[in-house]
């Protein structure tokens, strides 16, 4: 897949008790398909892959807790409707792309396991 032009599409899914990641969908097999359905119908919450990695080459999902480098303060990366692009909680005005994701921040936790790094 061509990552200049597009991103995969991967999701993960939070079931109040783990984290269940599924590959990219095109890859998705009839297990892996009844596994995600049965899971959405459960009420489980369904989290995108950003297409963005951080300063060390961690996958960045909608929902996970970032911190900038110099840090500890949390910051929960959000798709903002509005502006159609992925964001922070607290920072709606600034778009969330590679440049800035690879360079200062860092994967630091999820707003479902660690909810704590985001009142740090």
């Amino acid at each position: 897949m061509n990552s200049a032009s597009t991103k995969e599409l991967k999701l993960r899914v939070w079931d109040n008790r783990e984290m269940h990641y599924f590959p990219c969908i095109t890859e998705w097999d009839i297990k892996d398909f009844s596994e995600f359905s049965r899971m959405i119908h459960k009420g489980c919450r369904v989290m995108q892959f950003t297409g963005l990695k951080d300063k060390d080459g961690e996958e960045i999902y909608e929902g996970d807790i970032i911190q900038r480098f110099d840090t500890d303060k949390g910051l929960a990366v959000i798709w903002h409707e509005d502006i159609a692009a992925y964001g922070f909680t607290e920072i709606t005005s600034y778009i969330f792309d590679q440049h800035f994701a690879s360079r200062h921040y860092k994967y630091a936790g999820n707003i479902y396991q660690n909810p704590e790094l985001l009142s740090a």
